[in-house]
């Protein structure tokens, strides 16, 4: 659906319908509402979503981190797969805002030099 003029949450809320969709492809649409993260957030087989080219990446402040909090099992987004690290992280964002990401980003650092030590 990549290149399709889509603008609106009215232009995509019917794939909410699709309950086995699991990969989606945006990209290069006019979506620009933020609104959207709930469309996807509905879809719970989705796991790979492109975006790239929707203004909402730059409207939205902190979208890929929103994006990975809104869709819990999302694995690849746009260009970049979701680590788990990542995902960790993002949660603790979610829950203590910069504070708790980088106390979080800090334990995964200690849990990766400790699988060094081994």
């Amino acid at each position: 659906m990549s290149h399709n003029k889509l603008c609106s949450i009215a232009d995509i809320e019917h794939l909410t319908k699709c309950r086995t969709l699991s990969v989606l492809d945006l990209s290069y649409n006019v979506l620009e509402d933020p609104g959207v993260l709930d469309v996807f957030a509905a879809m719970t087989s989705l796991r790979v979503l492109n975006m790239i080219g929707n203004p909402v990446l730059k409207h939205m402040k902190n979208y890929r981190k929103h994006f990975i909090f809104g869709i819990r099992d999302l694995c690849y987004l746009d260009d970049r797969p979701v680590s788990d690290k990542e995902r960790a992280c993002v949660n603790a964002w979610s829950k203590g805002g910069v504070e708790g990401e980088r106390q979080e980003r800090i334990r995964w650092k200690e849990m990766e030099q400790e699988k060094i030590r081994r």
